[in-house]
């Protein structure tokens, strides 16, 4: 996002991220914290999903007007039911692909578009949910702790039960209707 707007990141309290004593040595003799307790992004994700799912966004990008959306479009917000009933769709082209036979063949490619549909939808619905959860606990938009007033720029907190946002804020953006999510 450009200036002025939120950009965030997740902790839990009471995690190595938020102070451990524990120390690792490596061979180099640099030093650093554990990572227990931490989120291991790169092993809970699949390289080779992520970069079928850019593929599948990149080709989706272009709408039916010949204009080419931004990539984080969506972020704008889709009703939640829009997401459910194309999941549904998504879901039962992977379903038929699933249940294909010898005599009703279905092409691979048509299997990967089923299964990057179903991760889109359901990664929307997912970020409604949290925007949601997010404006429930501290107000609309971000609701987040503004920086100091005397400042252009410093830290914000947003909870969202026992999860904690926190954000670089820079005041003074373009477009104060731009959702920060």
């Amino acid at each position: 996002m450009g200036d002025g707007f939120i950009s965030g990141s997740l902790y839990h309290p009471g995690s190595a991220q938020s102070g451990s004593s524990k120390i690792r040595t490596f061979d180099s003799g640099a030093t650093r914290d554990t990572d227990t307790g931490k989120h291991d992004y790169e092993g809970f994700l699949s390289p080779l999903v992520i970069k079928r799912f850019a593929e599948y966004m990149t080709s989706h990008r272009h709408q039916a007007d010949g204009k080419l959306r931004d990539s984080d479009n969506w972020q704008k917000g889709i009703p939640k039911k829009e997401y459910i009933k194309s999941l549904f769709r998504h879901f039962m082209d992977l379903w038929l692909g699933h249940r294909a036979t010898e005599q009703t063949p279905f092409i691979k490619d048509k299997m990967e578009e089923a299964l990057c549909g179903i991760l889109f939808n359901a990664q929307g619905y997912l970020h409604e949910v949290l925007k949601e959860e997010v404006e429930l606990q501290s107000g609309p938009a971000c609701g987040c702790m503004p920086p100091d007033s005397d400042s252009s720029s410093g830290s914000a907190i947003g909870y969202v039960g026992s999860r904690v946002f926190t954000y670089d804020v820079k005041v003074g953006g373009s477009d104060p209707d731009e959702v920060p999510f």
